[in-house]
């Protein structure tokens, strides 16, 4: 990128002609500047932050160590989108959605944002990066189950023999036991699902006294019917 002129350092066509003849070669021309002027400094703001909002976090660190300029620019950039509404809004959201069904890990990661998003005035860059990269946990679109509710399949749910329902203190919310069981089977039916790539996972806390219910050389079957 440079100014209208510039000075050819090479034949005219001699990189296209390489590449013609290698179209795998990855070659870029490099238009010398006549002065020391950055064209890319010189854009609005506006663009200057759309361009940073293409741009990985790992990406606007190494941005960073570029010049003081780009430093500046990336650390203003860092500073509105640490102190836009919009994280806060996506943080409420994820919650409200999976509040009876937080993982433990999330419980504390929500209090840990919400106290940086309360008290953003003096905070690093460092701290700002950190924010960014948590924050992402929570862009995931996520809909989950717990085998305790009616509607997810768990034989031997009302058998306490076999399985009970108890309070589980570090979650503070209801879990199941499995006590014995000759085979765990776990059903339950999304309504409305459109095509997409979709992940499924199972949480299990695995207990002192846990023993596979099958021997070791039978297998866990999965069945996804759509």
């Amino acid at each position: 990128m440079g100014l209208g002129q510039s000075v050819s350092m090479e034949p005219e066509g001699s990189a296209r002609e390489r590449f013609l003849e290698n179209p795998t070669l990855k070659e870029y021309y490099i238009a010398p500047l006549l002065d020391n002027s950055c064209p890319v400094l010189e854009q609005p703001s506006t663009v200057l932050e759309t361009i940073c909002s293409f741009l990985s976090l790992q990406d606007l660190s190494n941005l960073t160590q570029t010049c003081t300029l780009f430093s500046s620019m990336v650390g203003e950039f860092l500073r509105h989108k640490c102190c836009s509404s919009k994280l806060s809004a996506r943080l409420d959201s994820f919650v409200t959605k999976n509040a009876a069904l937080l993982t433990q890990f999330e419980q504390d990661l929500t209090d840990s944002l919400r106290s940086q998003l309360e008290d953003d005035e003096d905070i690093s860059r460092q701290a700002m990066y950190k924010l960014l990269y948590n924050m992402k946990h929570y862009n995931k679109q996520v809909d989950r189950v717990s085998v305790v509710q009616d509607r997810v399949g768990f034989p031997h749910r009302d058998n306490p023999s076999y399985v009970s329902v108890e309070m589980e203190d570090m979650l503070s919310r209801e879990v199941v036991r499995v006590r014995e069981v000759c085979w765990l089977q776990v059903g339950h039916t999304w309504e409305g699902i459109g095509p997409g790539v979709f992940r499924v996972s199972v949480r299990i806390k695995i207990g002192d006294s846990f023993r596979w219910p099958h021997r070791d050389q039978e297998m866990t079957h999965w069945t996804v019917r759509w």
